[in-house]
């Protein structure tokens, strides 16, 4: 471990001159990296699924890179849920509904199937949790379902 990289404190090691804590992750001996973000007054903390020090330093590094490039950027680092953007998602097909780019009809259908669909098996989920296999396991489940 390299002393002038981190600092030891009452949970584990701080990075010098950054807000990236490394320390025991609960119930396992693997290290988790939390990095303090003070404009959102909330921790994004992530496991460094290794149990060596020196490893989860170099990966703290890394996040705190990401986390750095993301805040240039304007990246959310806080996903929202599909339930959280769903009304946003109602006002945007109303909004095509009204501007006649889609038929009422239609408007109505998509509203109808994210209501009935989206929300209910993806709801809870973050959106950058979605990927390719969460909708292919939803559509394997929807056709072993019996009508």
């Amino acid at each position: 471990m390299n002393n002038r990289i981190v600092t030891k404190t009452k949970q584990g090691y701080k990075l010098k001159s950054m807000n990236v804590h490394i320390r025991k992750r609960r119930g396992t001996d693997n290290w988790e990296i939390a990095i303090y973000m003070p404009e959102k007054k909330r921790y994004k903390i992530e496991s460094a699924h290794t149990n060596d020090l020196d490893e989860a330093i170099m990966l703290a590094h890394s996040k705190a890179a990401e986390v750095k490039f993301a805040e240039a950027h304007g990246i959310d680092l806080f996903p929202h849920k599909v339930s959280e953007v769903m009304p946003d998602f109602n006002l945007y097909i109303d909004n095509r509904g009204a501007g006649g780019t889609e038929t009422k009809p239609m408007a109505g259908l998509y509203k109808k199937i994210a209501k009935n669909h989206i929300l209910n098996y993806f709801g809870d989920m973050s959106l950058s949790k979605i990927t390719q296999n969460t909708v292919n396991n939803y559509f394997m489940n929807m056709s072993s379902r019996t009508i």
